[in-house]
């Protein structure tokens, strides 16, 4: 059921926040990273587009969410997608602030689960997350391709 991988995703998006977070806690304690604080620097702005793009598509799935609630009303809809809408920004806030603060010394490349070190926990962390990628891609692409596939080959009416 789309519940149960919903809740899986969240929990390994969860463990990555609580590993960047722990990973971050020295560098808080010495203030050492205020020294090397980069506020602005567009130079990976171009990099980042696709980040926010697949942020900002899940509009699609609106109607997939409202027909599998149970005895489903705007008002419960909007509550949820406020509780998505906070999760969202808790978790991009998070792992964007505590990230900066873990990583700061660290060339990676941009992606942070390449600069955790190798225990078996970790990785079963990573192979959830990437699961979690590889089946919410099709869930968000295939709205699309409905609404395209509706637009592009709808059947008139011949009477």
């Amino acid at each position: 059921s789309l519940q149960y991988i919903c809740t899986a995703s969240i929990g390994f998006y969860l463990f990555v926040v609580l590993r960047v977070v722990l990973q971050a806690g020295p560098h808080l304690l010495t203030s050492e990273w205020l020294s090397v604080v980069n506020l602005w620097r567009p130079a990976g702005m171009l990099q980042c587009f696709p980040i926010f793009s697949m942020a900002l598509s899940c509009q699609t799935n609106v109607f997939e969410v409202y027909a599998s609630l149970p005895d489903a009303t705007p008002a419960k809809m909007n509550e949820v997608v406020k509780g998505a809408v906070n999760l969202c920004t808790a978790v991009y806030i998070t792992i964007g602030f505590f990230g900066y603060v873990a990583f700061c010394y660290t060339d990676f490349a941009g992606d942070i689960l390449t600069a955790f070190p190798h225990t078996p926990v970790l990785e079963l962390i990573k192979f959830g997350f990437c699961m979690s990628v590889a089946i919410s891609f099709p869930l968000v692409l295939f709205p699309c391709r409905t609404s395209l596939h509706s637009l592009l080959f709808r059947k008139t009416y011949q009477g």
